[in-house]
């Protein structure tokens, strides 16, 4: 019977006689292939990819290249009491924000998904049409709009009508 040994330490920076070595490793993120790296990517928040495109060009090119997925959420929480109206429309105007905010920097890039899901308003029909638009324009292949109904006591019929003209036989 014969003993292997893995790995045999013959003095304190010396392994099987080679020196280890402290340098650089010459691996590089860039060398991995494009849909790894495009993986990576689409796990990063939208602040640290902006980040990572800043290191270097190959990090834009990177960036550039990668199908996105677009997901935003709120949730469902319409106001019960008159004086919550306004909390609720600051919450809301965020979310518009940061949507609108990612949409304006996904120009020229490519989108494979756009998904929103929030509580309906008829207040919010201008936004929604330009989302819709903007996922038109963009050539987007998936596009789910969740809409949860709005309490319809305060007045507001909830209702969404979806601008089917937009999409013509070239962009279906």
């Amino acid at each position: 019977m014969t003993r292997h040994t893995v790995c045999k330490r013959t003095s304190s920076n010396h392994i099987h006689g080679k020196p280890i070595t402290n340098g650089i490793s010459k691996f590089k993120l860039e060398d991995l292939p494009q849909d790894v790296l495009c993986t990576i990517v689409s796990k990063l928040p939208p602040k640290e990819v902006s980040r990572a495109s800043v290191l270097s060009s190959s990090w834009r090119h990177i960036c550039a290249t990668c199908w996105y997925k677009l997901c935003f959420t709120i949730p469902a929480r319409y106001p019960h009491r008159i004086f919550e109206r306004k909390e609720y429309c600051q919450r809301m105007q965020e979310f518009i924000n940061n949507v609108n905010a990612v949409v304006r920097n996904c120009h020229g890039k490519l989108v494979e998904e756009f998904n929103i899901k929030f509580q309906f308003d008829s207040m919010f029909v201008d936004h929604l049409n330009d989302w819709v638009n903007f996922a038109v324009s963009a050539q987007i292949r998936k596009i789910a709009f969740y809409l949860y109904p709005a309490n319809r006591l305060l007045g507001d019929p909830g209702h969404y009508k979806f601008p089917f003209h937009l999409l013509d036989s070239e962009s279906v």
